[in-house]
């Protein structure tokens, strides 16, 4: 039995939504147990239980957990499927005509010109994409509430993109990594501007101000992380605290 399941399925759902089906789960949470027990605690007939214990079978919440004879009277317990269970479900749009395709997390021009090129064609699904962070898409990603993350993070200890992050999130499940595009990372400067912006270090002049990206996006993890190999305090970066979500906006 894993220590923490997640509830990721409409059947799941529509099964607690009973007030009596939650109470006999968050019951069997605690320990494997009867069906004439339950129905002593709850003071309800066998029958009754039984019900509502095999709506829980059906969806996979509970499991039978062996069984007991006493006087050629043969009892089956039963436990739930996981320690505790989060719910996590991604309610996305639809007309019915098209499933949909949720993206989450780096914010990409070249995904929107894939999306823009595939939502216009005649296949049978819709991309939609939100810039969410590299970071926060990879936590979406593991959680089910999205089909695909946009991620550039780049890991300093492994010299390396996006795989360790993937590693670390990913150690029991398979996914696939496809590169879209690479980039080149660096800073945009104001016309006019570039003779006194040229290094990192310059940020921390006192004569310049800066626009930074998100906490969780891959520029943001760049950027810290030469921060604190350059040993610049934060502090020091007139505007290191303005924070927006897209390169678009940054610029």
């Amino acid at each position: 039995m894993q220590a923490l399941g997640t509830i990721d399925r409409p059947d799941q759902l529509a099964a607690l939504s009973d007030e009596h089906r939650l109470a006999l789960m968050r019951r069997l949470l605690c320990g494997p147990t009867t069906i004439s027990r339950l129905g002593r605690e709850f003071d309800k007939h066998p029958a009754w239980v039984r019900y509502h214990l095999k709506r829980l079978e059906a969806v996979g919440l509970i499991e039978p957990a062996g069984e007991v004879t006493t006087r050629n009277y043969t009892e089956k317990f039963y436990r739930a499927t996981s320690g505790a269970f989060t719910i996590h479900m991604l309610i996305a749009p639809s007309t019915g005509d098209r499933s949909t395709v949720m993206v989450l997390g780096s914010d990409d021009f070249a995904l929107r010109l894939l999306t823009g090129e595939l939502n216009s064609g005649p296949g049978g699904f819709e991309i939609v994409s939100s810039a969410i962070g590299s970071l926060d898409g990879l936590v979406a990603l593991r959680q089910g509430l999205a089909d695909i993350a946009g991620c550039h993070l780049f890991d300093v200890e492994a010299d390396d993109y996006n795989a360790p992050y993937l590693r670390h999130l990913f150690p029991d499940r398979a996914v696939d990594m496809v590169t879209l595009a690479h980039r080149e990372q660096g800073l945009m400067t104001a016309p006019g501007s570039h003779m006194r912006v040229r290094e990192i270090t310059d940020l921390a002049s006192g004569d310049v101000r800066f626009a930074n990206r998100n906490p969780g996006s891959g520029t943001r993890v760049w950027l810290d992380a030469r921060l604190r190999t350059l040993k610049i305090p934060t502090e020091t970066i007139d505007g290191y605290d303005v924070e927006f979500r897209t390169h678009s906006d940054v610029a």
